[in-house]
């Protein structure tokens, strides 16, 4: 990805060089590689033609034919999951094992994942947490990987391995002092993070942040299973489509916000796919562990999406919204700000929390 050429979106213009397309995120702007000389270069059909070396002779339908290897309207199929060989699952479970003996010595990252993360001393080591202060490098032969042309790369930082059917299948690192925060550990798998819920309530919440679905799973992991994307631009790979398509409910919490170039796109694309998909949105905070920090009860958060499952605790989270006519008073606005204010009319609506909490009033009374 890379700055749009029109808009200037940075990180939203993409391009595919073996079907001559491009596409912005951000002002949707689409085409060939005939549109993109018209569009950014100010070419005529012809001079695009000539630049491109392409016979003008042609019929438009065969210059268009590389057009034909994307179709938009294809049903959408998942992947199958990468499965690294066992030597490399040996070689990273002995390093996952080797880094959270580091970091439960070291307690300055230790009292940043309780502080900055939520997340106690028992997810922690259940979810076996390590810390790598270096950098490695190791031979792809020694790690399963014959074939492999460059070395096992094992990033710096705090580790977070990923487990299908409870064998090693990825190795996350994420540390704030690179650009790019999060990188896995060369021959990792892809698969998302899937924390099952203790009792099986076939209801699924969806994040992207490994660390926001571990958060959820310390604090509601009775109520809900929480998955990690990974990122919000990421498709499920086939077990986890299989997981969700069995679920009676899907939450969505991604970090992006309506006004976020993608996010309408993600929302119709899960839609569309899975009919139980609702969109849950934090609120005080742009992802789950930020909201956490800020105070908010997360717990309630997730009681208040689950259908038919309304606890007095969860009233805290929209009693608001229903004792206040608009323009809503100043110490409402700034006690939750306006942005946790448009979540929580995203919930109302798009959850249907008040529909739910007449019935439960009903109920009640």
């Amino acid at each position: 990805a890379s700055p749009c050429p029109g808009c200037g979106g940075k990180d939203r213009f993409r391009v595919w060089p073996e079907s001559d397309r491009f596409w912005c995120r951000q002002c949707n702007l689409s085409g060939n590689n005939i549109e993109y000389l018209k569009q950014f270069h100010s070419m005529t059909v012809q001079g695009a033609l000539q630049h491109l070396g392409i016979d003008n002779n042609l019929s438009y339908h065969q210059r268009q034919k590389p057009i034909r290897h994307i179709n938009h309207n294809s049903p959408w199929i998942p992947n199958k999951n990468k499965n690294p060989p066992d030597t490399w699952k040996e070689k990273a479970m002995a390093f996952v094992d080797w880094s959270q003996k580091n970091l439960l010595n070291n307690s300055t990252q230790l009292e940043w994942l309780d502080k900055q993360r939520g997340l106690n001393i028992n997810s922690v080591i259940n979810a076996k947490l390590g810390w790598n202060p270096l950098d490695m490098n190791r031979t792809c032969q020694s790690w399963g990987y014959p074939e492999l042309e460059k070395d096992i790369f094992i990033p710096h930082g705090l580790i977070i391995p990923v487990y299908i059917n409870g064998k090693i299948n990825r190795v996350k690192t994420r540390s704030d002092d690179r650009e790019i925060k999060y990188l896995s550990v060369t021959g990792s798998g892809s698969s998302p993070m899937i924390f099952l819920s203790e009792i099986d309530t076939q209801c699924i919440i969806v994040v992207e942040s490994e660390l926001d679905a571990l958060l959820i799973h310390q604090e509601c992991g009775d109520l809900i299973t929480a998955v990690a994307m990974g990122s919000a631009s990421y498709k499920p790979d086939i077990k986890t489509h299989n997981l969700l398509i069995q679920s009676k409910l899907i939450l969505q919490s991604f970090d992006a916000g309506d006004d976020e170039p993608g996010a309408n796109i993600s929302w119709s694309w899960w839609r569309s796919i899975y009919p139980q998909w609702r969109r849950w949105p934090c609120v005080n905070g742009k992802d789950p562990t930020e909201s956490y920090l800020n105070g908010f009860n997360i717990r309630a958060w997730i009681q208040a999406g689950l259908d038919g499952y309304f606890p007095e605790s969860a009233f805290e989270f929209f009693d608001f919204l229903h004792k206040y006519e608009k323009p809503l008073p100043n110490e409402i606005l700034n006690h939750y700000g306006e942005a946790a204010i448009e979540r929580m009319a995203i919930m109302t609506i798009d959850g249907g929390i008040q529909n739910n909490q007449l019935k439960l009033e009903e109920i009640k009374s």
